[in-house]
């Protein structure tokens, strides 16, 4: 997303010709923030290979990114991302909005603030990393993209592709149902920890709290692997990866269970 600050630039209207083509919208999604992932959704939406294309209207508080997107033909106004903006274009209701911010504190305002004013209409936003995405997911987001997991995927397909490991173990899975697992394994770990009240500042990361997070992913692998073990030695047929990571994590709640009685 956009990250300059326009300062005390007043709010100035799109120019006559875009803002007719502004009111033809039906239903647009609204992109809250055009920096790169904004750019690349609306170019998505807009694109031809499209069975049908998807109105869209972003918003953002850069002039220099807005007369520079409206240049090259994307649809962009100026102003803050915020529900009464969408409300003073005549937009009707959004078919969802998206919001693209890197700042955390903005873009958990953003979701808060559409959410409430179009309860109905899904939220969809982009999360730095676990804390973010919880945080965006209690300020209403319906879904959110982690862009840290999808980038650790990313890099461990291509290392573990290049290296000749295509599948996993005695089950055969391949690579994507391993990282399926693997990032709901790491999202249960992320929930467990208290991301509000522990007097870390939002732009600020904990060492430790990442490590149980991320570094977690060796202790899930090696929770499916003891699960699947345990299937061969019983003489079963090795177990499915979702249901070896299922087993795993409901013996790991057990554990949690049994020290809490113990305390």
């Amino acid at each position: 997303s956009s990250s300059k600050d326009a300062g005390d630039a007043p709010p100035r209207p799109p120019p006559a010709a875009e803002a007719e083509k502004v009111r033809e919208l039906q239903e647009p999604v609204v992109i809250c923030g055009f920096g790169r992932k904004g750019q690349v959704l609306a170019s998505m939406l807009s694109s031809p290979l499209l069975s049908r294309t998807v109105d869209y209207i972003a918003l953002d508080y850069d002039p220099d990114v807005v007369d520079l997107a409206q240049a090259e033909g994307f649809r962009v106004v100026y102003g803050e991302a915020a529900p009464n903006l969408v409300a003073s274009l005549g937009l009707g209701t959004p078919r969802a909005i998206v919001v693209t911010f890197d700042e955390i504190e903005k873009s958990i305002s953003a979701v808060s603030q559409f959410k409430s004013a179009y309860p109905q209409i899904p939220v969809f936003a982009t999360a730095r990393d676990m804390r973010h995405a919880i945080l965006l997911d209690k300020a209403g987001a319906d879904s959110e993209i982690v862009e840290i997991n999808q980038n650790a995927m990313a890099l461990c397909k291509q290392v573990l592709s290049r290296v000749g490991t295509p599948t996993f173990g005695d089950s055969g899975s391949d690579l994507s149902s391993v990282f399926n697992v693997l990032s709901k394994g790491i999202e249960a770990r992320a929930r467990e920890l208290d991301w509000e009240d522990d007097g870390t500042p939002l732009g600020a990361r904990q060492a430790a709290k990442d490590l149980y997070v991320y570094g977690g992913a060796q202790n899930i692998m090696n929770e499916i692997s003891l699960s699947t073990t345990g299937s061969k030695r019983s003489q079963q047929q090795p177990q499915p990866l979702e249901a070896a990571a299922a087993a795993a994590a409901d013996a790991r709640d057990e554990e949690k269970l049994i020290g809490k009685r113990r305390e």
